[in-house]
């Protein structure tokens, strides 16, 4: 049985749609894996798992948010920064 060979890569930080270095704390998955979102510094980043690609940068926090989860239900709890 042939196994696959997997290159794994975890950065730390991102480069967002205006071109600046964010840190990543907290990565979760949408319910139906078809999303990742990355709480990178005050913004959420969203990205299609399929093609890799960021697809949406979420604002509105003042300081960075350290932690991302879910409802049951499948919306986006509200998310976690030192200041909200």
């Amino acid at each position: 049985m042939a196994l696959a060979r997997v290159n794994r890569l975890w950065l730390d930080k991102v480069v967002d749609k205006s071109k600046q270095v964010q840190w990543i704390y907290d990565v979760i998955f949408s319910p139906n894996g078809s999303y990742i979102l990355a709480a990178a510094g005050n913004l959420i980043l969203v990205y299609d798992t399929a093609e890799g690609v960021l697809l949406d940068m979420l604002k509105g926090h003042r300081d960075t948010v350290y932690c991302l989860a879910y409802e049951s239900s499948g919306k986006i709890y509200p998310q976690m920064s030192l200041t909200d």
